[in-house]
């Protein structure tokens, strides 16, 4: 570190001792929405305030409906059905399957357990919905041997058949404004790909560079899940093109996946050190907001698989692994007010000022502190420097953003 930079953390040090420090905007809550009688239970999809997913209860899964707490927990579980399960849900319907003995079936739920019907495809080995949107509803079929991407409008009868001409297999896996993503495998490779209702719509959203992409997540207009570059998988974001994808992995992460969109943000995973950790992304990866960090020390792993948005309120499902009782529980990350990036606001308080003295030492002294108070506060902005990283490099830098109240 050069001389000056010695001065600048003396400086920060001396500033510091009048105590400059303030709350950040915006408030994280967690919620455990495991109901207690249950062996184990997963969310996997958000809409409006309503999650959806599966508890395991007397060792057969059951689809699951919450309001934002445990006790709120429907059993959408139909009267003789041998399991089920929900993946995907839209206003007030969730979207899943429903096995009555070996088979799966696609299913559609509106709130509760008799609302169910049936959408497999006659003909269809077995057949899941993955995503919902729109009044529609999309996922797979097994139909003459194949697995087909497919998309239903509320009934069997309505099922469309998106299975591009030449490919193994194709899967949807999200829907939102008349686009379909997911991927198809063709010549060996899984691609990620689009669709707009029909087979022949089909893009190709595979990076030439990538060994193998899939498409998790959509909006309408961009796309997001994951592609192997370099021996990594990467979390990315996509708007229409193989060509447009923007990657998302974190700097610290050695493996990251989007599994879920709303508006400009991102939901999945980043698996940093030795734990995958539940994250959330703003379009870029400095953007990374570690979910796992706002969880009780006894969750050992958490992934998040849905998110939905009301006004200043943000709410992400998913689930995490509860080592003192030895079970995956399902989980709600709500987030009310603004998520601030802004380079030098290291409180993230949507001002670069004095106040962010006091973190920034803080976050280049003891980082797991840091991020344990500030869990709103990304990598943006904490480098100073615009270099992707957080280091002594960024103390000049942040110096001269809060002499000018801002980072140029």
């Amino acid at each position: 570190m050069s001389a000056r930079s010695f001065i600048s953390v003396a400086v920060i040090a001396a500033v510091t001792a009048f105590g400059t420090s303030r709350p950040a905007h915006g408030s994280w809550t967690v919620t455990i929405l495991h109901p207690s009688h249950t062996t184990y239970s997963l969310a996997e999809a958000a809409s409006g305030v309503q999650q959806a997913g599966f508890v395991v209860s007397e060792q057969r899964a059951h689809a699951a409906l919450w309001s934002g707490t445990a006790e709120s927990w429907i059993d959408l579980h139909p009267a003789g059905a041998t399991e089920s399960g929900a993946s995907a849900a839209s206003g007030m319907q969730q979207g899943g399957s429903i096995s009555w003995g070996q088979r799966w079936r696609a299913a559609l739920w509106s709130g509760t357990a008799d609302s169910w019907i049936d959408l497999h495809p006659a003909g269809a080995t077995w057949s899941d919905i993955r995503a919902m949107s729109d009044g529609q509803q999309a996922g797979i079929a097994e139909v003459a041997g194949v697995i087909r991407a497919s998309l239903w409008s509320g009934t069997a009868d309505s099922w469309v058949d998106l299975h591009p001409a030449g490919a193994a297999w194709s899967s949807v896996q999200a829907m939102n404004g008349g686009q379909q993503a997911g991927c198809v495998e063709v010549a060996g490779v899984t691609r990620a790909s689009l669709w707009s209702g029909t087979a022949d719509s089909w893009i190709d959203l595979h990076p030439v560079e990538a060994g193998h992409s899939v498409a998790r997540a959509t909006n309408g207009t961009q796309q997001a899940g994951f592609v192997f570059v370099n021996g990594v998988y990467r979390a990315c974001l996509w708007s229409g093109t193989a060509a447009s994808w923007v990657d998302l992995n974190p700097a610290e992460s050695g493996m990251s996946e989007v599994m879920a969109v709303s508006g400009g943000r991102q939901a999945g995973f980043a698996h940093v050190g030795t734990v995958n950790r539940a994250s959330l992304w703003s379009g870029t990866a400095d953007s990374w907001i570690d979910l796992h960090a706002l969880l009780p020390p006894e969750y050992s792993y958490s992934f998040a698989h849905g998110i939905s948005s009301d006004g200043d309120v943000l709410r992400i499902t998913g689930y995490g692994l509860n080592t003192l009782t030895g079970r995956d529980e399902a989980l709600l990350w709500t987030h009310t007010g603004a998520i601030v990036l802004l380079r030098g606001d290291l409180n993230c308080d949507g001002a670069v000022n004095n106040f962010d003295i006091d973190p920034f030492v803080l976050a280049l002294s003891d980082p797991a502190l840091y991020q344990a108070r500030y869990p709103s506060c990304t990598l943006h902005n904490r480098d100073c420097n615009g270099d992707g990283v957080f280091n002594n490099f960024d103390i000049e830098p942040f110096l001269a953003c809060l002499e000018s109240f801002g980072c140029p």
